[in-house]
């Protein structure tokens, strides 16, 4: 069975249901009028990253339910603090975004509540200060502080698969950057191949995400590869199954990889089917081009799948979490002394001096 979001401890308590406000932080290059005035679902090309995936969006979306959070630099007195990993580390260093970092270290009070989402951020780069908790992508990641897995949002704006689309396949495409495509399925060969057997290659790869892009339209799909790109993907990186859930919410039959976080959540043969490689993918997709039967099971799963991960279910939960769960937001025994914050702070500042 797929896990179910991983609580650990929890003790929910319907009384204090709105009553503590969450901040969420961010860097002064995110401007919190233009997030306030965002349909994530009317302009889904917009902060179209992992930062605007598993946080942003997350914000606005609550936001316009009405809870009590608010976004930027200024953290309200008394409030509790989340915070995206994604926000302070420097992808270029593989470390600590030196400016941004000494936003954060002088923005949020010490010994406030505060916790983290980690999303794809790898798994060696911890927050700096103490956290309640750390919402991890798989349930399978370590963590330093208590961990917590919860679904992210599916794709905003998604266009769901046409439903007279169901009992055949004659599409198959993939949604992704360019540098994650696995190279396979980048050539010419591979189109050609597809065309034999009947199949249409739709890919919407984009070098870098621009307004016109369609990745929250999957009505002409009929079969979503899920794979990556394995000599880009870090080995101390766990990526969550967005690719997976987004197939299934949309009505897509999905060909994953062997990856922790998609295995942990498939059943393969049920809603989804696994290659071993980006080469097997022409095989798998010959079976069941040739198996109505098996296209109709896998309907039927995916299915499944997509009303245990639809967008208002996923976001009831952070919804539970975030106002609900008290206890989660309990400080760890582990705290971070004030002489390792202020010394962290320090030598943030004497290299961003020394740039």
């Amino acid at each position: 069975m797929p896990p179910r979001a991983i609580f650990a401890g929890v003790n929910r308590s319907a009384s204090s249901f709105r009553s503590n406000h969450v901040h969420f932080w961010a860097p002064e290059d995110v401007e919190p009028g233009a997030v306030d005035s965002w349909d994530p679902d009317a302009e889904p090309a917009r902060y179209a990253n992992g930062f605007g995936h598993s946080f942003l969006e997350l914000y606005a979306r609550l936001s316009r339910l009405g809870l009590p959070v608010s976004l930027g630099r200024d953290c309200p007195p008394h409030t509790r603090t989340l915070v995206s990993l994604g926000s302070i580390f420097d992808w270029a260093t593989g470390s600590l975004d030196t400016d941004s970092s000494l936003q954060f270290l002088t923005d949020v009070p010490h010994g406030a509540q505060v916790g983290c989402i980690r999303s794809d951020i790898p798994v060696s780069f911890s927050l700096p200060v103490a956290a309640s908790f750390e919402i991890i992508p798989t349930t399978q990641s370590p963590a330093r502080w208590p961990a917590i897995w919860l679904p992210l949002l599916p794709q905003r704006g998604l266009i769901q698969r046409s439903l007279q689309r169901r009992g055949t396949l004659s599409s198959v495409g993939t949604m992704a950057n360019r540098r994650n495509v696995p190279p396979q399925f980048l050539e010419k060969h591979f189109e050609i191949r597809l065309g034999e057997l009947g199949l249409k290659w739709i890919p919407r790869i984009q070098d870098s995400v621009t307004p016109d892009a369609r990745w929250h339209d999957f009505s002409d799909l009929d079969v979503c590869l899920c794979e990556r790109n394995t000599q880009v993907v870090h080995r101390d990186v766990h990526k969550p199954a967005t690719k997976l859930i987004n197939a299934w919410v949309a009505g897509c039959i999905p060909l994953i990889d062997k990856e922790a976080g998609y295995l942990e959540l498939a059943t393969p043969g049920h809603d989804c089917l696994v290659v071993d490689s980006p080469e097997a993918v022409i095989d798998t997709l010959a079976s069941l081009v040739a198996s109505p039967e098996m296209i109709a099971a896998l309907e039927r799963g995916v299915a499944e799948a997509a009303r245990r991960y639809a967008p208002q279910t996923v976001l009831d939960q952070w919804q539970q979490l975030l106002f609900e769960s008290d206890s989660v937001w309990q400080l760890p025994n582990e705290r971070t002394p004030r002489v390792e914050r202020l010394t962290l702070q320090a030598r943030l500042h004497a290299r961003r001096l020394r740039r």
